[in-house]
């Protein structure tokens, strides 16, 4: 087997490269993974979650626009989607 795999997660929080990506604010990197079929339902948060609650706002919008609507029920919590309001974002 050639590469690393691109949905490998980390032992403690389930994170992965696409998790931390967004949360870190990194939208090229962001997109090199989603193009690269990174799957979006892995970990404990989605992309969008983590963008959101981290306030990158040019990366919340990139998301939405790919279609990257997964919320996980239940615990997609309020205040992300507070955060998505404030940042000018309207779902």
């Amino acid at each position: 087997m050639l590469g690393a795999d691109i949905n490998a997660q980390t032992d403690e929080t389930q994170e992965t490269a696409l998790t931390l990506a967004c949360c870190g604010g990194f939208l090229e990197v962001a997109d090199f993974l989603i193009k690269a079929a990174a799957d979006i339902e892995l970990g404990c948060s989605t992309p969008l979650m983590e963008a959101a609650q981290e306030g990158h706002l040019e990366l919340v919008k990139y998301l939405l626009k790919a279609g990257l609507y997964i919320i996980h029920p239940v615990i997609f919590p309020i205040a992300v989607v507070w955060n998505i309001y404030d940042l000018g974002y309207f779902l």
